[in-house]
């Protein structure tokens, strides 16, 4: 595989966490992952990924999502991880 087989969108498919101890693998993302990964030409990336049963965060608006209730704050943040930086 060269870097120009990586580069544009991807559609994330699962997302698993596995313990060198034998512990099982951990699914925070539950069985189904929503998701994408891009990677570009010049090395950046980004990947988002979400619960498929992510709530609502309860607000009209993106920018006053801080007057969200905190138990809904708490929820979000729980249930998205999102990431950008470079690759080689």
């Amino acid at each position: 595989m060269t870097p120009a087989d990586l580069h544009g969108a991807w559609r994330l498919l699962s997302f698993q966490i596995d313990f060198a101890d034998g512990r099982p693998p951990a699914l925070p993302f539950g069985q189904a992952p929503q998701g994408r990964l891009v990677y570009t030409p010049s090395g950046h990336m980004m990947a988002a990924l979400a619960r498929p049963d992510r709530a609502p965060l309860g607000v009209s608006r993106l920018e006053t999502g801080g007057r969200a209730p905190a138990a809904a704050k708490a929820a979000a943040f729980e249930s998205y991880l999102s990431y950008a930086g470079r690759w080689w």
